[in-house]
């Protein structure tokens, strides 16, 4: 039985190892060749290992597109939040819109593929995005909660409406910079974002 133990948690981990380095040769792939160029053998060849190894990991080229979104932003919000409440409002705020738009600015080729496809997704994909989003609302009630505590926003402050105005400011932006419309959005976020705390201070 001991054995058997050691035998499970070795092919768990280089199943993981697997499923890494086929994202990580996705990424680069998609980067480099753009989403309708990419294809499942070009990526296997990548990772060096065979096309159906892909297949079983993610199932197709979509899945694995939204999984190399999902993840890697998943670690940033993690990293991210973990700090939320420590500072003001504003700078928690400012904290994550340039945290994530740090992310998605070091592959910006990669990163707009990514979002195009992530907008209109289906389930399950669709649902684990907006768990994303829901983790990154209840994260900002939360700091806009303890700012109504500590007085540096009015008692009368919907936090959920504050969050969600938030978002919105985040997520025009981002698809702007998707269209190629800003460069450096993180400035606008940043500014739409202070000039609302002032109206509700």
């Amino acid at each position: 039985m001991f054995n058997e133990s050691i035998d499970g948690g070795f092919r768990k981990a280089q199943k993981e190892a697997t499923a890494v380095k086929i994202l990580e040769a996705a990424k680069e792939i998609f980067e480099k060749e753009g989403y309708e160029k990419a294809n499942i053998r070009k990526i296997a060849k990548k990772a060096g290992v065979a096309p159906g190894s892909v297949m079983h990991h993610f199932g197709d080229k979509q899945s694995l597109l939204h999984s190399a979104l999902y993840d890697d932003l998943e670690t940033v919000l993690e990293n991210t939040l973990s700090k939320f409440g420590k500072g003001s409002l504003k700078n928690d705020l400012n904290a994550l819109t340039k945290a994530v738009f740090q992310y998605y600015q070091k592959k910006p080729n990669l990163s707009r593929i990514l979002l195009k496809e992530s907008l209109f997704a289906e389930p399950p994909w669709s649902l684990k995005f907006a768990g994303q989003t829901g983790k990154v609302h209840q994260a900002i009630v939360q700091i806009c909660e303890k700012a109504k505590r500590n007085g540096s926003v009015r008692k009368d402050i919907d936090c959920s409406i504050f969050a969600v105005s938030y978002l919105s400011f985040f997520y025009f932006n981002l698809i702007a910079w998707v269209q190629g419309a800003y460069e450096t959005p993180v400035h606008l976020v940043n500014r739409l974002t202070e000039e609302y705390i002032k109206l509700i201070q």
